[in-house]
């Protein structure tokens, strides 16, 4: 009688998991079905060093000292660490390569007055910062001849100013 008992139960419990299984099924396969529909989600690939780059829109409408060489640096006006590395935007002041700063959003009013003070170009647009694909910021990218050749994760303002030092050295 108790194997009986313990049959039955079990076959219960896998009718139930196959039911589950089933149903999980049928409402994965709508969202599966519906993901790639959406225009919002895009699933791009971030830039890697050897990708090239279009720059033209940067070289049409910023005076840059060498347009061959080229460093961007990714914000968001909501990123603390951002808004760190430009309050102390100095340690860029004897990189001899053009700095352009490219915001997601728009950033405070002091930090606009503070780059242009340094004379380091910046660029406020949500679309033209999409079009690199950057996913985290602040991110550091490093071009030549329109081809990505460094990139840099900050995770700090120590890193930011480590990478300018090298740079500089």
């Amino acid at each position: 009688m108790i194997k009986v008992l313990i049959i039955s139960t079990l076959l219960c419990c896998l009718i139930i998991n196959y039911l589950l299984i089933k149903k999980l099924h049928k409402i994965f396969s709508f969202y599966i079905e519906t993901f790639p529909r959406f225009s919002q989600i895009e699933l791009t690939h971030e830039l890697e060093v050897g990708n090239r780059v279009d720059l033209s829109q940067i070289k049409k409408n910023l005076k840059m000292q060498n347009e061959n060489y080229i460093t961007l640096l990714f914000v968001s006006p909501s990123c603390q660490t951002c808004k760190g590395i430009i309050r102390n935007i100095d340690v860029a002041e004897k990189y001899t390569g053009n700095l352009i700063i490219i915001s997601n959003g728009k950033l405070l009013e002091e930090h606009k007055k503070l780059l242009e003070t340094k004379k380091i170009n910046l660029i406020e647009s949500e679309n033209f910062f999409k079009s690199f694909n950057v996913r985290s910021v602040p991110k550091i990218l490093e071009v030549k001849h329109e081809m990505v050749t460094q990139i840099h994760n900050v995770y700090s303002i120590k890193d930011f100013e480590d990478f300018f030092k090298d740079s500089v050295a």
